[in-house]
């Protein structure tokens, strides 16, 4: 029996160099020195959540590894679907980031590198950097529904835009834009901390609560000089008041005094 050559079976001589790539696929030097055959996200960029996403994706990022185990990319983005996204400016090295310990995406918010995060990288390094934040769906709630106000309309004679700029220059970022047919909040910081609405409309609150201003040290004191003052003229008419009852009664005594005598 005539055997055909190897071509027409459709089969290929696995070399020692294909088994050495093979290898290097399968099994990951991580920093610490220690091999793993485990997915090699694992020693380079972490996201696990499963509404979180990178933009290059992360199967890309993890194929960008230099020779020094670096993964330089531009203007990196981390996302949350239906929350928003954060754009960081320039050139950054994502290799080694544990995005699920470093940012969050929560309603009408965003926080990287949160107080709990250990060793905060300084400004300018790492994530900590300058950076574009989309926040999405950012709506007022209806205070008696207790639901989103999401027609431009109504938003409008809210004056809700002007509230929305009115948030980011307390929060310390420049304002880019609203868009109030879906309610996304653009603004760039130039550091991270944690940046929303709902700081913002907290004090809002409050300073409604407030029905007028704290009383200056001078006016208060002012004002209990003018109490202390109602409090004399009030005693000082009270006497006068039993002075005349007294002279009343004694006039009524001598009046009586008199009529007896008199019979």
């Amino acid at each position: 029996m005539q055997i055909p050559p190897s071509s027409e079976l459709n089969v290929r001589r696995v070399t020692r160099r294909d088994e050495d790539e093979e290898s290097l696929r399968s099994s990951v030097v991580c920093e610490d020195g220690s091999s793993e055959t485990t997915p090699r996200d694992r020693c380079s960029v972490i996201l696990r959540r499963s509404e979180y996403y990178t933009i290059p994706p992360l199967h890309e990022l993890n194929q960008s590894i230099d020779s020094n185990g670096d993964v330089f990319v531009d203007d990196f983005v981390v996302g949350r679907e239906g929350y928003g996204q954060v754009k960081f400016y320039g050139r950054t090295n994502v290799a080694g980031l544990n995005l699920d310990e470093i940012v969050f995406f929560r309603r009408r918010e965003i926080e990287v590198y949160p107080d709990t995060y250990p060793n905060k990288p300084p400004v300018g390094e790492k994530l900590n950097k300058k950076a574009e934040i989309t926040l999405e769906k950012v709506w007022p709630n209806d205070k008696t529904s207790h639901k989103p106000i999401t027609s431009p309309e109504r938003l409008k004679l809210q004056g809700w835009q002007k509230r929305v700029e009115a948030a980011t220059a307390k929060l310390g970022a420049m304002f880019l834009e609203y868009n109030l047919d879906n309610g996304n909040w653009v603004f760039t910081v130039e550091h991270f901390t944690r940046y929303g609405m709902h700081q913002y409309l907290d004090d809002e609150q409050l300073a409604k609560k407030l029905k007028r201003p704290p009383i200056k040290p001078q006016l208060q004191d002012d004002g209990n000089s003018v109490e202390k003052e109602k409090l004399e003229i009030l005693r000082h008419l009270q006497e006068k008041k039993q002075q005349l009852e007294a002279y009343e009664k004694e006039k009524q005594r001598a009046a009586l005094s008199l009529h007896d005598q008199e019979q």
